[in-house]
């Protein structure tokens, strides 16, 4: 019997032994979530998204670690919602004006000339989020996150040939994206629908004579060579938007969520410092490639009674869908003006 007693004390202690070694490991492990991203390291979104996670990081003493998947190995765009539904990752980067059918509310983002400051733009739409539920909605639908936005500079019009004024758009391909196509329409031109990936194809082959491009992401994909005549009127800017799985996020604790709500607010100053000093560099370097044309202030001026017809008609689409266009529109235009000091 003592012979049993003995054997059943050494067991017990050998079970406390070790569940005490295995419970600290386990809370010691951190949290790795995977982020799929069409970017690579090296491009503005690159560098600001590793700063946002590394960040995220060192506030929560590597608690939490993000595993970086570059140019969209994971998932190709279009498969973002359906591969994190899935776990193949925990964070992605959406392009709202991709997929309209999925985010409707998101195309505020790409409305021309309404905003054409990165901060304003980034800060506004963190604003949105957290303070219009329709919009935080079209996100829980799809069982997503906001996180960021990561809005370019501001758009120029980069052409095959000098587009001197609006009368030479007219009968001119644009390569646009979202509401900026309506724009151009308007302005008597006609519209070219590609990926980004695919504009340098496009504009080397001829199949387009300008396009809408952030300069510094225009420089980095070679537009430079097929496209030397850059009008520097800005034309509002466009925005895309990082996104956590719901799921994931309700599983973090809660001062980590905290911790990434914290840096997600810092997040749009430090991606406008570096967007600004990207587009400063860009220009020194192709100074001597490329010629700056800047349109009349009369031809500048007549482009914003069509954006804001343009904006009206988007949020009477919006609402036409039963979906909340006009509060979205309005509030995002009232925290972009309040923002930039106008």
């Amino acid at each position: 019997m003592k012979h049993l007693y003995k054997v059943m004390l050494v067991v017990m202690v050998a079970l406390l032994v070790l569940s005490m070694s295995c419970g600290p490991a386990d809370e010691d492990e951190p949290i790795v979530l995977k982020y799929n991203i069409m970017h690579s390291p090296n491009t503005v979104d690159g560098i600001t998204q590793q700063w946002w996670a590394d960040e995220i990081n060192e506030r929560t003493n590597g608690r939490i670690e993000f595993e970086f998947y570059w140019l969209n190995s994971l998932a190709a765009m279009g498969e973002e919602i359906s591969s994190m539904e899935a776990g193949l990752f925990d964070v992605g980067y959406i392009i709202a004006a991709y997929d309209p059918g999925t985010f409707p509310l998101s195309g505020v983002f790409f409305l021309p000339c309404l905003s054409t400051d990165v901060e304003a733009h980034g800060k506004a739409a963190i604003e949105l989020y957290e303070n219009v539920p329709a919009f935080e909605e079209e996100f829980e639908r799809v069982n997503l996150k906001f996180l960021v936005a990561t809005p370019g500079n501001a758009y120029w019009l980069l052409s095959r040939e000098p587009i001197d004024g609006i009368a030479d758009l007219k009968d001119k391909r644009v390569r646009s994206i979202g509401e900026y196509q309506t724009m151009f329409e308007e302005l008597g031109a006609s519209t070219v629908s590609v990926s980004w990936g695919e504009v340098f194809d496009t504009m080397q082959k001829g199949m387009a004579d300008c396009t809408c491009a952030v300069p510094e992401d225009g420089v980095a994909i070679g537009l430079d060579q097929v496209a030397q005549y850059w009008n520097d009127t800005p034309l509002g800017i466009a925005s895309a938007f990082s996104v956590m799985n719901l799921d994931t996020w309700n599983s973090l604790p809660e001062d980590i969520q905290n911790v990434i709500t914290q840096v997600s607010h810092e997040f749009p100053t430090k991606h406008a410092q570096v967007r600004a000093k990207l587009l400063a560099d860009t220009l020194v370097d192709v100074s001597g490639t490329v010629t700056f044309i800047h349109w009349t202030e009369e031809d500048s001026q007549k482009l914003k009674p069509i954006a804001e017809g343009i904006w009206e008609d988007w949020a009477a689409a919006r609402e036409s869908e039963g979906l909340a266009g006009k509060e979205v529109l309005n509030y995002f235009r009232d925290a972009v003006l309040r923002l930039e000091g106008r």
